[in-house]
């Protein structure tokens, strides 16, 4: 077995090594990318049926796809929208890690030039009305939106 075919039997489980690798080089990790992206899908899938919950999973693939938006601008046009349609549907309900989460998610991908400073600022006005203390101070910390 050779030394790639080794390295890549280790990337699915191990997310913090493939986001290095993949903004190294991102064509070559693209069928990664879209396993782990097919992976995304299912678990935001079961994440949706109950949002109160926390999910871990979700929150470190929300996090890996938001650092590497960049290097797959196609394959996630629509994931910036994603995540807001989700805070849109379920702010309130969402487990209080997990709206914080998609929110630093979209700060992340808003850093990137993914999303737009209006999209970001009128979703912001919605969530303040949350009685989630750290979701409100969260914007006062992160002003580079």
């Amino acid at each position: 077995m050779s030394f790639s075919q080794n390295n890549n039997n280790k990337l699915p489980s191990n997310l913090p090594q493939l986001q290095n690798l993949i903004k190294r080089d991102p064509e070559s990790y693209h069928e990664e990318f879209c396993r782990q992206y097919a992976v995304y899908e299912a678990t935001k899938a079961i994440f949706e049926q109950s949002p109160s919950l926390n999910n871990n999973s979700l929150h470190e693939l929300v996090m890996f796809f938001s650092q590497i938006a960049h290097c797959y601008t196609d394959d996630l046009k629509d994931f910036p929208e994603d995540l807001v349609s989700i805070l849109q549907r379920h702010g309130s309900s969402l487990h209080p890690s997990m709206r914080l989460v998609f929110v630093k998610a979209l700060v992340l991908l808003r850093n990137k030039n993914l999303l737009s400073p209006t999209a970001l600022l009128s979703l912001f006005f919605r969530l303040l009305q949350s009685q989630d203390k750290n979701l409100r101070k969260f914007p006062k910390r992160s002003h580079n939106y």
